[in-house]
This record gives structure tokens, C-alpha cells and sequence, in this order.
């Protein structure tokens, strides 16, 4: 089993994704170039996930100026993909109809250090991951707070409130990315790991609420 590195296991992983035939019929292969500063001189692989496990796609050899390319005539089904590293550890990357791009960052961070060209999704992907990172960063003094203060109410529920502003400020920000970029691949994501928003139960004939209602 590949480990995440870092919060990259965070968020959604566990979907696979594939796009309808027909959006790839025009998509002569896949050219998706890597240059990760830190690497040089060793094979490495992109993966794919299939339910709860992660498949390799492909495998190349990395140069000694860290340079690596994915190449084949056949196009990836959309999802997202993992960069995996010698070690097993690996970055996350989307591919949808853009299949020539690249990539930079330094494999020590490669969320706060990431470069896109060629490729809109992950550019927003690793805006996303960005975000996310902050946000966690955020919540984690608030959760350390919160034990501190476990016999004091008040101050709990003070922090309790802080911790879901930030929570609603993510949940925001996934769904006006569903609502700007509708039908991308990221949108598609979020949609998938969205909470289903249950209406109030109705009342049975009895006047209490059929409890199961959400079911």
C-alpha cells in the first residue's frame, strides 16, 4: 500500500473517476512531464486509484536533472493520478481532457512548491490543496486548545465555533469551485465526497418524526 505524503491522503482519495468515451475520442495519448528538484537517477511511476487501492499506470526513469516523462499513444482515463516516488511516497494530479502538460515542484513540499503549465485542473487542484493546507494549519492549535480547555465550557464551545467557521469556509470554497467550474474534473470530485443535505423528516400519522426518514 502507497503511503500519502503528508495531507495529500486528506481529502478525497478512494473515487475512481472516469470520463464518458467520448470525451477522449479526440486525445491522441498522454505526454505529461515531471521535473522534481531533490531527484535524479531513479525509476519512478504514476498510479491510479481503483476503490480503496492504487494501481501502477506507467513507469519512467528519472534523469540527473530530475526530468521525467510519461508518455503513450493511448489516452489515461480521466481521474486522479499519483506521482509516486522510489520510497512509495507520492503527489496527487488530475488528468481530464488535457493530457500534454507539466509539472514542477520540489518533492520535499510538493504542495506550497508545485508549478503548472499546459494543464487549467491541476493549476485549480494545487490552488485547492494550498488552501486546504492553510486551513489544516489553522484547525490543528484549535483541536490542541480544545483538550486544554476540555473542563471549561465555555471556552469549548468558543473554540468548537472557530473550528467550524473554518470547516464551513472549506465547504464553501468547494461549493462555489462546483459552481464556477461545473462539469470539470475537480467539480466532479467534489460532488462525489459532498455530504447528502437530508431534509426535516415528516411527521407520521402519529405526529412524531419517522426516524427513518434520512435512510
Amino acid at each position: 500500500m502507497l503511503k500519502p505524503t503528508r495531507l495529500i491522503a486528506l481529502l478525497f482519495i478512494a473515487i475512481p473517476l472516469f470520463l464518458k468515451a467520448g470525451n477522449l475520442q479526440a486525445q491522441t495519448g498522454y505526454d505529461i512531464k515531471f521535473k522534481i528538484t531533490g531527484l535524479k537517477d531513479t525509476m519512478c511511476y504514476i498510479a491510479n486509484y481503483y476503490g480503496d487501492k492504487q494501481y501502477i499506470k506507467d513507469s519512467s526513469r528519472v534523469d540527473n536533472t530530475g526530468k521525467i516523462t510519461f508518455k503513450n499513444k493511448e489516452a489515461l482515463p480521466g481521474g486522479i493520478y499519483l506521482f509516486v516516488f522510489p520510497n512509495k511516497t507520492y503527489f496527487e494530479f488530475l488528468v481530464d481532457k488535457e493530457q500534454v502538460f507539466s509539472m514542477e515542484c520540489d518533492m520535499t513540499d510538493p504542495i506550497n512548491t508545485m508549478k503548472v503549465k499546459g494543464s487549467l485542473e491541476n493549476d485549480r487542484f494545487y490552488n485547492y490543496l494550498t488552501f486546504i493546507q492553510k486551513k489544516s494549519k489553522e484547525v490543528e492549535p484549535l483541536k490542541a486548545q480544545k483538550k486544554q480547555y476540555a473542563d471549561n465550557k465555555t471556552k469549548s464551545d468558543s473554540i468548537d465555533a472557530a473550528i467550524r467557521a473554518i470547516d464551513s469556509s472549506v465547504i464553501n470554497f468547494k461549493k462555489n469551485y462546483i459552481v464556477t467550474y461545473k462539469g470539470s474534473m475537480l467539480s466532479a470530485v467534489f460532488n462525489a465526497s459532498q455530504e447528502v443535505e437530508i431534509p426535516e423528516a415528516p411527521l407520521l400519522p402519529s405526529g412524531i418524526k419517522d426516524s427513518t426518514f434520512a435512510y
